[in-house]
């Protein structure tokens, strides 16, 4: 494919104006979904098209496809053009504009270039035809729930943490989701650690013709709780599943992602049940005293519960020790000093995970040797299950 370079004198169409916040937003949320380096030099660009009122960003790595609308001036509708989407936004985060500023737009369909005109600099950028770039999957009509956004981002947040971070073993990669009755599942695991949490759908959901489930690429389903934590406390999510694909409608922005082919574990079974041991400390002081043992307890933290309190330690031979304390909010089964040493970084990473909660609970079984269970009174359906590490 050959284009002709582009210039300030080519004769070129009024596109848009939009503002220059709404631009930076999408454009960070879409460079992460285009492969700076692919087989298609397509898939690295940003597909930017006209409506008669809006502006649409599109972007896809093939299993992932994201398009966003900004609200926007439109001088000539149902015009489009793939740019390059790194490109595009590092030149727009490099200019001195404030976020209330505008940005205007022209474009050259022959030569398949764009002008894009700020406050005091302008740039000519060559782009791909629109009909070169992938056209969105068709998301065949099943199993559709519909619930509050920020709810979702929530619950997401919540177990997208667990998920493995690389693909040695690529079902653990992605989440596990599940629409059963009026129940929606978000269940995640690495190996080590296991999260899960169920939220309650709407009594139309329960009398749904067929359960569905898959499993959801990480980052898939993170950038939809972004896309939705972003839409407001008003807006909803409409998630629908098929056999192959999940796609999450949010206001009018959209994500189809691909599932994972793979079965994915019994998780359920790995949960434990019956503990008779159980304590419950606020969030805030437990996460600034794991904060106060990090430098020492790259090798884990270790943890003793007593009637009182629990005591965080970092110890390292070469080095010494850091510890602080915890007081109990409220403890069951504790008849002398109970020790397990867990992974630090993992509860650092669930109590940021769990945000504005203000109470976190324990459940420990007979010997130090048995996975501990994390939960929050408040957030019922949440559990978190992580492997102790030898003394």
């Amino acid at each position: 494919m050959s284009k002709k370079k582009a210039t300030q004198n080519d004769t070129a169409t009024a596109w848009f104006t939009v503002q220059v916040r709404a631009l930076r937003e999408a454009l960070a949320l879409l460079r992460g979904v285009a492969p700076l380096r692919s087989t298609l030099p397509v898939l690295s660009h940003v597909l930017v098209k006209t409506t008669t009122d809006a502006l649409t960003l599109a972007a896809t790595d093939l299993s992932v496809f994201v398009s966003l609308r900004l609200t926007a001036q439109v001088d000539t509708p149902d015009l489009a053009l793939a740019l390059p989407a790194r490109t595009f936004g590092d030149w727009l985060n490099a200019q001195e504009l404030a976020n209330d500023a505008v940005l205007v737009a022209q474009l050259n369909v022959e030569t398949a270039t764009a002008e894009l005109k700020g406050a005091r600099h302008t740039a000519h950028f060559n782009g791909i035809p629109a009909n070169e770039f992938p056209t969105p999957p068709d998301v065949a009509d099943s199993r559709t729930v519909h619930l509050d956004a920020a709810t979702f981002a929530h619950s997401v947040q919540r177990v997208t943490f667990a998920t493995a971070k690389d693909d040695v073993r690529p079902i653990l990669t992605g989440v596990f989701v599940q629409i059963a009755g009026s129940t929606l599942t978000f269940a995640a695991a690495d190996g080590f650690q296991l999260t899960r949490d169920e939220l309650r759908l709407d009594d139309d959901a329960a009398n749904a013709p067929h359960d569905a489930h898959g499993v959801v690429p990480a980052d898939a389903l993170e950038l939809a709780a972004r896309l939705a934590d972003r839409a407001g406390a008003v807006a909803s999510v409409a998630l629908t599943l098929t056999e192959t694909q999940a796609r999450f409608r949010i206001a009018e922005n959209e994500v189809v992602t691909t599932l994972i082919d793979e079965e994915y574990p019994q998780f359920e079974r790995i949960i434990p049940t019956g503990y008779a041991t159980h304590a419950t400390l606020e969030l805030a002081p437990i996460t600034a005293a794991l904060k106060a043992a990090a430098p020492l307890s790259d090798d884990g933290v270790a943890l003793t519960f007593d009637l009182e309190k629990l005591t965080l330690a970092g110890v390292t031979p070469e080095t010494g020790d850091i510890s602080a304390q915890v007081l109990l909010r409220t403890a069951q089964g504790i008849n002398a000093p109970f020790n397990v040493r867990v992974q630090s970084v993992f509860l650092r990473r669930v109590c940021a995970a769990l945000g504005d909660v203000e109470e976190l609970g324990f459940e420990l079984g007979s010997d130090p040797h048995q996975p501990v269970v994390l939960y929050a009174p408040s957030a019922p359906a949440w559990k978190y299950v992580v492997m102790p590490l030898a003394n």
